[in-house]
């Protein structure tokens, strides 16, 4: 499991601050037990277009939740500089099957900026 040739971790984090404090915990754990992570996934992250959306009380409810993540996403950025290597989108539905499966996978490998 120590082969980073053979063998790679990722942890993978939402934008929340509790999140951060245990992602922060869990590695210098990992760090601990010589178990180094290969990088860091940013999960469930809402379009960063929501921040300005207008409208209803849904929408204001998503408002909110999309400015509260761009807080945390800078933190993330901020304390875990370079460790990241993707950030997942918050899908429409839960990614089950083979189509949600791919579309994820191509979101890893070509994901948003960071």
């Amino acid at each position: 499991m120590v082969d980073q040739r053979r063998t790679s971790f990722f942890m993978v984090l939402i934008p929340e601050r509790m999140a951060i404090l245990d992602t922060e915990r869990a590695l210098e754990m990992f760090d601990a037990l010589g178990l180094q992570m290969a990088g860091l996934i940013v999960n469930q992250v809402y379009p960063k277009e929501l921040a300005d959306a207008k409208g209803g009380e849904a929408v204001e409810f998503l408002r909110n939740r999309a400015r509260m993540q761009q807080k945390y996403l800078d933190e993330i950025r901020s304390k875990f500089a370079g460790k990241v290597v993707a950030m997942l989108p918050m899908y429409p539905r839960e990614p089950r099957g083979m189509d949600m499966i791919e579309k994820v996978s191509q979101d890893l490998l070509f994901g948003p900026a960071l």
